[in-house]
């Protein structure tokens, strides 16, 4: 029995309008991934890695051609459908951390539940700090972000990526802003999300983050050129 892939994106098109004047991003990509794969996707500036990270972490709908998620056909679903795909399928990692500011940790990893709608909300505490327990950072629970070094701040990103048990962890450079010693905690910790199960799709620029991966796909001109 054929195993039906996690993501399934054919002949994917994005165009974006600037005036009168439409701009091609993506120029039919075909890339599907298995649950439980790490892929690494890598690309110069300008190749479209960002919005395909778009388009797969349902943050958007391609212009045209299909995007299957999980059996979810991203195209068709309702804007509500998508907001609930993301809240319990689909954690985000970026090389900004995006934390809230005037929040604790705690506060922070507890986030994905208020998008949650309710659903998985009744053991939420237990969750956020299994989390952080496992991301290494119990000792840091009242801590705003603004008192923790970036790799502090990238753990509890981490953390609140994996807080709702996603099937899919979206990474956007999560190494971009840390030094190398910092960077290879880092991958360990994504290492050990991967070894459980969840599947890890990493955009980076640093072939030693794509050596992690179990493949590598490269993008240019808004088409994918290499897979291997």
């Amino acid at each position: 029995m054929t195993l039906r892939p996690l993501i399934d994106a054919r002949s994917i098109v994005k165009t974006y309008m600037r005036g009168d004047t439409e701009i091609p991003v993506l120029r039919g990509v075909d890339f599907s991934v298995q649950s439980g794969e790490w892929v690494a996707v890598m690309g110069p500036s300008g190749s479209g890695k960002s919005t395909l990270m778009h388009i797969l972490g349902c943050l958007g709908r391609p212009t045209s051609g299909q995007y299957i998620f999980d059996g979810v056909d991203i195209r068709r679903a309702s804007d509500r459908e998508l907001a609930r795909v993301r809240a319990d399928a689909i954690g985000f990692v970026f090389q900004t951390f995006n934390l809230l500011p005037d929040l604790s940790i705690v506060e922070n990893v507890e986030v994905p539940f208020l998008y949650s709608g309710g659903r998985k909300g009744k053991d939420a505490h237990g969750r956020v700090l299994e989390a952080l327990e496992h991301v290494g950072l119990l000792h840091r629970l009242a801590h705003r972000p603004g008192e923790l070094s970036g790799g502090e701040m990238q753990r509890v990103a981490i953390a609140r990526a994996m807080v709702m048990g996603p099937k899919l962890i979206l990474a956007d450079e999560p190494t971009g802003n840390l030094d190398s010693r910092t960077g290879k905690d880092i991958l360990s910790l994504f290492r050990g999300v991967h070894q459980a199960g969840v599947t890890i799709i990493v955009v980076t620029h640093d072939r030693e983050v794509a050596a992690h991966a179990g493949r590598t796909v490269v993008l240019k001109d808004g088409e994918v050129v290499q897979t291997d």
